[in-house]
């Protein structure tokens, strides 16, 4: 047998005893839980606070927003092609059903909207679902 085949098995055949022994004698690892940091994660993503968001040349501005619970979040159509947005995740558009424009928005028309619920939603233009946006709901 190959001398490094016999060296995995003893060593998957040491770990396999020393979790055997572990479980069966009740021993816990020496860890002192409250002297582990706590480090909080830091997203790289900017959210921008917002009632109003800008579909343009370049997709939708800011691509990530931040807007109020119940108030009116109005998208404005300031490209010079059609857009229709649509709840993530496409095709199926069911992350919150009820945003959706459900037909064009041409240039210089708008489409308002009213978050009801907290949270994070995704959306896209489903005419071209590789433009898309996220919005923070507080």
């Amino acid at each position: 047998m190959n001398k490094l085949v016999r060296i995995s098995i003893r060593t998957i055949f040491a770990s396999i005893i020393c979790t055997l022994l572990l479980l069966f004698t009740g021993c816990k690892p020496n860890i002192n839980v409250s002297s582990i940091k706590q480090t909080e994660a830091k997203s790289p993503i900017s959210f921008v606070p917002t009632q109003t968001i800008s579909f343009t040349q370049n997709g939708f501005e800011p691509k990530y927003a931040i807007v109020k619970i119940n108030k009116e979040v109005t998208f404005k159509n300031t490209s010079d092609q059609p857009v229709q947005i649509a709840s993530d995740p496409y095709p199926t558009d069911d992350a919150l059903p009820d945003f959706a424009s459900h037909k064009p928005i041409y240039p210089s028309e708008k489409y308002e909207y009213t978050f009801t619920h907290i949270g994070e939603f995704g959306y896209h233009n489903e005419l071209n679902p590789s433009i898309s946006g996220k919005i923070m709901v507080k």
